[in-house]
């Protein structure tokens, strides 16, 4: 007996053993057997004829798939925070996370994600829910010449080291990844649209973290009022894990 599984180069070949994971050609998600997302397309009909499957998730990244966010939803995050960093034309990485096992478990996969593919790593960083200064960590963070940044954690956390980072350091809020959770929700996108911003201190974006809602949340860009001192920024965000296998779970438009 055979199967047919999906290969690395995305051509079907027959295999001795059964896939481990299942896909959708046209999404281009792959995802767990018991994926309750899959199953429920399974049962609406229709899915069955752009089903796949592979070896392991390696062959399923390589074919050009990314991981569901309903089965997979540590893998998606990972990959979503990849696939931003690397829009950035980034080669070296400073990471930072505060540490909760959500945070310090993003921070790792993405470590191992960006080293597989020839990024260098200038710095992990972690820091605790209370520091005297923060100087310390933003230093350590910023060492090393790195061209991007990672930075994941509570908000309020990412907010305290993103003070420090403005006022102590040369780092660029614009090209840097935050992953950012409140509770059960959780946002993505770049710092200076997420945290707040890159002067002032009081120049804050207070996220309103909702599942799945869009909103609009005015950021002040300099310390000095002027009439194009603020601007909008649009993000979409859902719960994490997320309730749609098919779509992101968020995105930015500043």
């Amino acid at each position: 007996m055979s199967w047919v599984l999906v290969g690395a180069d995305g051509r079907p070949y027959e295999s001795a053993t059964p896939g481990t994971l299942g896909g959708h050609r046209r999404t281009r998600i792959y995802g767990r057997l018991d994926c309750p997302s899959a199953a429920r397309a399974l049962a609406r009909g229709g899915y069955v004829a752009h089903r796949v499957f592979f070896a392991d998730s390696a062959t399923a990244v390589a074919a050009g798939y990314r991981p569901c966010s309903v089965c997979l939803p540590e893998r998606y995050r990972a990959w979503r925070v990849l696939t931003l960093v690397a829009a950035m034309d980034a080669a070296r990485v400073g990471v930072g996370h505060a540490r909760d096992p959500g945070s310090s478990a993003l921070a790792a996969a993405f470590v191992d994600a960006w080293t597989d593919r020839g990024g260098e790593i200038t710095a992990v960083v972690s820091w605790p829910d209370e520091a005297a200064s923060w100087l310390r960590q933003a230093r350590a963070l910023t060492a090393g010449a790195p061209d991007a940044w990672l930075i994941a954690g509570p908000i309020a956390s990412l907010r305290r080291v993103c003070d420090r980072l403005s006022t102590s350091t040369d780092w660029d809020p614009a090209r840097t990844v935050a992953f950012a959770t409140v509770g059960e929700g959780a946002v993505v996108g770049r710092a200076d649209s997420i945290v707040y911003g890159r002067a002032a201190s009081s120049a804050r974006a207070h996220c309103l973290i909702t599942p799945r809602r869009r909103f609009e949340s005015s950021v002040s860009r300099s310390a000095s009022a002027s009439p194009r001192a603020r601007s909008s920024v649009a993000c979409t965000v859902s719960r994490t894990p997320g309730t749609d296998s098919s779509a992101p779970s968020s995105s930015i438009a500043s």
